[in-house]
């Protein structure tokens, strides 16, 4: 026994002491300014950033690279480099098919305006948008909309193109006026609205084309008329106004500088004028996308708003419900 208490004694003098603990020890408090030291076979952590701080950090360097006009290391990417450059940034795979969908669609940019156009307005406004619906679903979509909330009818069909055109009859005018539709009512205004949905890998691509035909009319019929008025303001200054009574010397003078003011106006009110409705018709354009959409996703109906207060609630009701 007295041999073997002799036997343990060194062992216990041999153990060695505990290690001090120092700063490079993992779980000692690390000094301002230093970074703790990971221990053996740790990963090091890296910094990581937040989808705001990413979008900031690339959008900064395109535009570093625009001003120290470096050509990019990169001018072409494929399909899979964009997918896993979206996976990396936590993009939905869904929305980034229909991303790359939309912008395919947006193909190459519309050509420069025609001297005509500039004055005048565009002959046509289009739009596009990708639906993930088979075809037939995608015009049943088309239709619900346009029909129910544009307030418009289908006029004819050819192939994958519907047209439609303003409906007047009664009921689809008191509902327009007691503002019952979804629609501003832009679309039903003009000559037509030609709707195509054409098959895709993605679903159906639907394209509207509003015809915008009636506004460059309309702008012209401004002009012209505006232009003989001046050109008659103009002859009526001249015959009235004596000679002697302007800093204008001559009938011929006071003509035209009369007729030069009434067609500077002209010109302004007509310019006006193709700007605003432009502008309202691409407008309308993007919301009937916008609700077309809307309508393939409900393939059922549109989900029901509140129904009016008071006796428009009750017309609405006789005129067939919310919508």
């Amino acid at each position: 026994m007295g041999e073997g208490a002799h036997q343990e004694a060194p062992a216990e003098d041999a153990a060695a002491p505990p290690p001090a603990r120092d700063a490079a020890t993992p779980g000692s408090a690390a000094t301002p300014g230093s970074a703790a030291t990971p221990g053996p076979g740790a990963r090091p952590v890296e910094p990581t950033l937040s989808r705001g701080q990413v979008e900031r950090v690339i959008a900064r360097a395109l535009e570093l690279q625009d001003q120290a006009d470096v050509a990019p290391q990169v001018d072409r990417l494929t399909l899979r480099q964009v997918q896993d450059v979206a996976g990396q940034v936590g993009i939905d795979p869904e929305l980034l098919r229909r991303a790359l969908a939309e912008v395919r669609l947006a193909g190459a940019p519309d050509p420069e305006p025609s001297r005509t156009e500039r004055v005048l307005g565009p002959e046509r406004i289009r739009g596009a948008t990708l639906l993930p619906v088979a075809p037939g679903a995608a015009r049943r979509a088309v239709a619900g909309w346009m029909v129910d909330d544009e307030g418009m009818r289908l006029a004819g069909t050819s192939g994958d193109t519907d047209r439609f055109i303003k409906d007047k009859r009664v009921m689809v005018e008191l509902r327009r006026g007691l503002g019952l539709d979804r629609a501003d009512g832009v679309l039903r205004d003009l000559r037509g609205v030609a709707v195509t949905a054409e098959p895709d890998p993605e679903g159906t691509v639907v394209r509207l084309e509003a015809d915008t035909s009636g506004i460059r009319t309309a702008v012209a019929g401004i002009a012209a008329g505006g232009g003989l008025a001046s050109l008659g303001l103009g002859i009526a200054a001249a015959a009235v106004i004596p000679d002697g009574a302007s800093v204008l010397a001559g009938d011929a003078a006071q003509l035209l500088a009369t007729a030069a003011v009434g067609l500077a106006t002209t010109a302004g009110t007509a310019a006006a004028v193709r700007r605003a409705w432009v502008a309202r018709v691409r407008m309308a354009v993007d919301a009937a996308l916008q609700g077309i959409d809307l309508a393939a996703q409900h393939p059922d109906g549109l989900p029901a708003r509140d129904p009016l207060p008071g006796w428009r609630g009750q017309v609405q009701r006789w005129l067939g419900g919310p919508r």
